[in-house]
Order: structure tokens, then sequence, then C-alpha cells
């Protein structure tokens, strides 16, 4: 995501605590998809930085992208996730189809997984758009000279434990849909 954005003149940054190994019930490629449709929906609208996010927030292995763009009017915040909604906040940037977040929502629906847009997030606006999962099992820490973990039944293993790997962890089973609230972000003055 880092060109795409250098492109844009825009600074992507991580989180502080996001290199922390998460383990959650999802399908890897329906995450990829949900991340970069958010990446690319918060790079239509954001002026200077887009922060990527990821931990346990409250005990919910939680994923945010927060922009520092206009932020998403009231009126509009409650639909944001519904096909074809688009808004004209995006500045000189391109404008989309109004598909991206309503796939956010559906691939996220689809793993069991909830979702939440939250704006104004800061003076002058700015928007978060979460995604909380259910946790999923560690598998055993690898032992130097041993065979890595496998998976189980109706899961993939993911990368190596230790965190090494450049991409998060996943397990890819779709539990029940998940009916608990969004839980709030550190530094959060709610």
């Amino acid at each position: 995501f880092r060109p795409r954005a250098e492109e844009l003149g825009l600074e992507l940054d991580t989180a502080p605590g996001s290199d922390r190994s998460l383990w959650v019930e999802a399908d890897a490629d329906r995450l990829a998809q949900v991340l970069a449709n958010l990446v690319e929906n918060a790079s239509s609208f954001a002026r200077r930085t887009i922060t990527v996010g990821a931990g346990s927030v409250g005990g919910t292995p939680t994923l945010w992208v927060v922009d520092d763009g206009p932020g998403i009017l009231p009126d509009q915040l409650p639909r944001v996730f519904e096909r074809h909604v688009t808004s004209d906040r995006a500045g000189g940037r391109r404008k989309g189809s109004g598909l991206g977040l309503a796939i956010v929502s559906e691939l996220s629906a689809a793993m069991g997984a909830g979702v939440r847009a939250e704006s104004p997030v800061a003076a002058g606006g700015g928007t978060r758009m979460l995604i909380w999962f259910r946790a999923a099992p560690a598998p055993p820490p690898v032992t130097p000279g041993s065979d890595p973990p496998t998976a189980a039944p109706g899961h993939r293993a993911g990368p190596d434990p230790t965190g090494s790997a450049a991409q998060p962890p996943v397990a890819a089973a779709a539990p029940a849909p998940s009916t608990a609230p969004a839980p709030p972000i550190p530094g959060d003055s709610d």
C-alpha cells in the first residue's frame, strides 16, 4: 500500500503495537480484500496521513484504518456500508463506485466479524473504520528443529507465530456472525 500512498502524497503509518501476533477467525483472502478496500477508501479522503492498526482492544481482536480527511457527514454515517453510497468530500481524488465499503461489510459479515465507521475522530474531521473479529487459538510455538504447526481441520496455518512473517496470522474458518459491540480504541476520550 505504501507506494500508492506515496504517489498520492500521503503518509501510511502503522499504529504502535500493531506488530504483535494476533490470531483471528478469518479467511486470509477475504481479510486481505477488506484491508485493501479500507486503505483504498482512506486514500480517497486523507489529507496527509492514513494509519492502519491491529490489536486486542478490550480483549477483542480489532483492525482499524484511520484517515485525517474531512470526515463523514453525520447524516451519511449510518449509510457508508450500503452499496453505491458515495461522497463528494474526496476533493480532487478519485471518486469510487460506492462498492468498496459495502464489500468490506459483506466480507466481514461472512467471516463473523463486525464493522463500524466513526467520524469525526479529531478536530477538523477524520474517519476511523473498525473491524472486530473472534479470536482464534494460537498454534503451539515452533521449537528449533521441529516441523511448523499444522492447521486444525477447516483452518489454514498462519505464518510463523514468532512474528517474523510479513503478513498477520489468520485462520480460515468463519464463525457465526458476531453480535458483540465494537470495542473502544485506545486513546479515545469516550
